[in-house]
């Protein structure tokens, strides 16, 4: 599937005088950026949401506020987003 994206420039020339190191967590931005528009439903399947399914007798429907079970490769993926930017939680170990 293609989707046609508008790059869109994002850099200012007062910036070329930041200093980026990437060993303090600085790392230089990219000039630009692509936006788009796309189909809730595709977007919806490349993220990862799906629509849960819970028996009206089962524990969890009667538990308040449970939105999902937890998933422990999410949480750790996001605190490495945290903690490292992008793309460390996409990069393989030995990238890393």
């Amino acid at each position: 599937m293609q989707i046609p994206a508008i790059p869109v420039k994002q850099w200012l020339p007062e910036w070329e005088n930041v200093e980026f190191d990437a060993k303090l967590g600085r790392k230089k931005p990219q000039p630009r950026f692509f936006m788009f528009t796309m189909n809730a439903k595709h977007l919806r399947s490349l993220c990862g949401i799906y629509r849960r399914t819970l028996q009206n007798d089962s524990a969890r429907h009667r538990q308040f506020g449970i939105q999902r079970r937890h998933d422990e490769k999410r949480s750790v993926e996001i605190a490495d987003y945290v903690r490292h930017g992008y793309p460390w939680p996409e990069l393989s170990p030995s990238k890393r």
